[in-house]
């Protein structure tokens, strides 16, 4: 519901969609003009389906809570589920399942396409910047808490990198064990 929606706006949906289906197993017993309906003023209605249809999906293979624990939160696995592309793999994974393993969307892209000094070209393209950037980010989420790293990017596109006028043109990330500066990466001295 949060994708491309304020938070504000969303809550009183998702506080009704909670109250009437609390768990997957009560969702995938929903019609689709059910979950329209309660999604109806949200907008791109196409996610609506397409969470049913994810939902309708893993739930036929997992009848029941006890059937879920067995879930295998791998890539490969989750790229199965109806719906589930990269990046909404790449969040399960971290935001679910606490793996590191970053969430690479438009808000990483407009990020660290400045921090990494790349930008789209004639030569180079976004498919490979997005690669440079999921590479970059894997390297330096911290395995403790990939979620929170996932989210604080997501933060800091919202209100350092706002598309439009920026507040930073360079950037100054740092981990425990990596400061990363424009295109250098150094590790300090411990």
């Amino acid at each position: 519901m949060l994708q491309q929606t304020q938070t504000s706006t969303v809550m009183p949906y998702f506080n009704a969609w909670m109250q009437k289906w609390p768990t997957i197993f009560d969702l995938c017993h929903a019609t689709e003009q059910e979950v329209l309906a309660l999604w109806s003023g949200l907008g791109y209605y196409s996610r609506a389906k397409r969470l049913l249809s994810a939902l309708k999906g893993l739930t036929s293979k997992y009848k029941n809570e006890e059937d879920f624990e067995t879930f295998d939160p791998s890539l490969s696995e989750l790229l199965e589920i109806p719906g589930v592309g990269h990046y909404m793999a790449s969040a399960i994974q971290s935001i679910v399942f606490d793996l590191p393993c970053a969430a690479v969307d438009g808000n990483f892209i407009r990020v660290f396409s400045r921090v990494l000094g790349v930008r789209q070209t004639g030569e180079i393209k976004l498919k490979d910047i997005k690669s440079l950037i999921k590479e970059t980010c894997d390297d330096l989420i911290d395995p403790e808490r990939p979620g929170d790293f996932n989210q604080a990017i997501m933060d800091l596109a919202n209100t350092i990198y706002v598309t439009y006028a920026p507040l930073a043109n360079i950037a100054v990330l740092t981990t425990n064990k990596t400061v990363l500066f424009k295109s250098r990466i150094t590790v300090p001295n411990a």
